[in-house]
């Protein structure tokens, strides 16, 4: 989303983007037989909707800094196994063209 946790929560729909992107994640990790405990969820919920947070994932710290991204080895083996195991990823694959479209720009 470029920006961090709390720019993200913020903005109309971005809280229940957050909701939605974690629901995919983890309907993809219940599908390869590994559920992710309620509790993780909600630590998870916790982190990425906190108000005025200043938290940022390392892909967007490496695209902000211009390095070279873990793109392919995160959300790209990611969304590989959702495809093997059926499972839709619709957000997370956006994601993934984003930050496929940045690196072959940069």
């Amino acid at each position: 989303m470029r920006g961090p946790v709390g720019a993200i929560v913020a903005v109309a729909g971005g809280t229940e983007f957050v909701h939605s992107v974690l629901a995919e994640a983890g309907a993809v990790a219940a599908a390869a037989g590994f559920p992710v405990p309620d509790h993780e969820v909600e630590m998870s919920v916790g982190i990425l909707t906190q108000p005025r947070s200043t938290f940022t994932s390392s892909l967007y710290r490496d695209v902000v800094a211009g390095l070279p991204g873990e793109t392919e080895h995160l959300l790209g083996d990611f969304t590989r196994r959702a495809r093997l195991l059926g499972a839709g990823t619709p957000l997370i694959d956006l994601a993934l063209m984003q930050l496929r479209v940045h690196a072959a720009t940069s």
